[in-house]
């Protein structure tokens, strides 16, 4: 009984939460930082969406957003609208993705597509493991949970 106790502990110590982190600064043309803009993150797939207000530094950050497609919507006063589609958040990633505000215009809409301005700055090392692995790799007894033994870095 003691022993499974210590087992079961043992793999919640070494479980992750299946999210990820969005986070940026926000500047003006000319480089300065923006604070109070209103920042919505939205999951395409699900409808999840979440908003907050730049910090005082032009910062943000979305800590623990499940894994999916996000778009990213940024609007700040007498600036036109930022927006960007198809940021992939991972498990345990950080992307950064900065942000540069235009001038307000006529009527200006700026669309930029962030798949290739993502960086992951996350000190970790992982893999979302795919449905074909899941069902096309050897397991013993189908065990699932071995799976995790193939990522890198997490082998003991």
């Amino acid at each position: 009984m003691i022993l499974q106790s210590l087992l079961f502990c043992a793999r919640l110590l070494f479980s992750q939460d299946p999210t990820g982190v969005l986070e940026g600064q926000i500047v003006d043309p000319s480089g300065a930082l923006t604070p109070n803009a209103a920042i919505t993150v939205k999951n395409s797939s699900t409808g999840f969406a979440v908003t907050q207000q730049s910090s005082p530094t032009g910062s943000y950050r979305f800590s623990y957003l499940p894994v999916g497609t996000y778009s990213l919507q940024v609007s700040a006063r007498g600036f036109s609208r930022f927006d960007a589609h198809s940021i992939r958040i991972d498990v345990n990633r950080v992307i950064n993705l900065p942000v540069n505000l235009e001038l307000a215009g006529s009527v200006a809409t700026a669309e930029i597509s962030a798949t290739a301005a993502s960086v992951d700055v996350s000190s970790t090392l992982g893999n979302v493991v795919s449905a074909h692995d899941a069902v096309d790799l050897p397991l013993n007894g189908r065990n699932l949970t071995q799976l995790g033994l193939l990522q890198p870095a997490l082998r003991p």
